[in-house]
Parts: C-alpha cells; sequence; structure tokens
C-alpha cells in the first residue's frame, strides 16, 4: 500500500510483477535438514522409470532372457521324462538282480539263454 506522499508503507512488501512470479524460481524445501530445489525432486524417479520402461522389455526379449527360460523349461520338462524313464529301468533291474540271487529258475534260464550252459547229459540241438 502507498502511503501519502507516494512511499510504500514498510509493513507490506512490494507486489510482485506478474511475470516475476511466473519466471521465479520455485521455493527451496528442506527435506531432512537438507535444502533443495524442488523442480530437481522428479528427476530421479522419473529416470528410474524411463529405464525401468527401457531395460525391461530388452532383458526379456534378449537371447538370455525369455527365450532362454522358454528353452530352460522345456529342457526340464524332458529331463523329467527321461528321469522317470531311468527311475522305472532302476526298478526293473532291481527286481531282476533280486531274482538273480534269490530264484535258481532264473538263474538257469539266464544261464542257458545268454551264456549258452547245458546241464550234464543234456543234448542240444541246434537249428
Amino acid at each position: 500500500m502507498v502511503a501519502p506522499g507516494g512511499c510504500q508503507d514498510a509493513r507490506r512488501p512490494a507486489a510482485r510483477n506478474v511475470s516475476q512470479k511466473l519466471t521465479a524460481s520455485p521455493p527451496r524445501v528442506k527435506h531432512d535438514g537438507v535444502e533443495r530445489d524442488d523442480s530437481i525432486a522428479w528427476i530421479l524417479p522419473f529416470g528410474l522409470l524411463v529405464l525401468a520402461v527401457v531395460a525391461v522389455p530388452l532383458l526379456i526379449l534378449s537371447e538370455q532372457g525369455l527365450p532362454r527360460y522358454r528353452a530352460l523349461r522345456e529342457e526340464y520338462g524332458n529331463l523329467e521324462v527321461e528321469n522317470d524313464e531311468l527311475r522305472d529301468e532302476v526298478r526293473s533291474l532291481a527286481r531282476e538282480t533280486e531274482a538273480l540271487r534269490n530264484d535258481l529258475a532264473t538263474l538257469e534260464r539266464i544261464a542257458r539263454d545268454e551264456l549258452g550252459m547245458v546241464r550234464e547229459g543234456e543234448i542240444v540241438f541246434q537249428f
């Protein structure tokens, strides 16, 4: 407010021009005792967002990303099937081993079929 005689009132600061308000620097804010400018406070989160938006698709679609994951998942499935087949084979061989240890008829059959053995007094006819 202007006092009589053209002087400004000492109790009130001079009014700022509208253009000064628009071009004035943003207020400085104290956060955890550190004074910083609010206009740059958004740069780090925005930069991380841009980095994530660019990096995540590149990493997922790269050779070591999603295609590698799918190939490994398929290989894992194949290995599970192979392991099941090998477990069945191990069980079969364990049964055969047990039969060879305890069953004389099985032992005789293997000796005749695979080793060509015969009992004394038997005659073998080959065709």
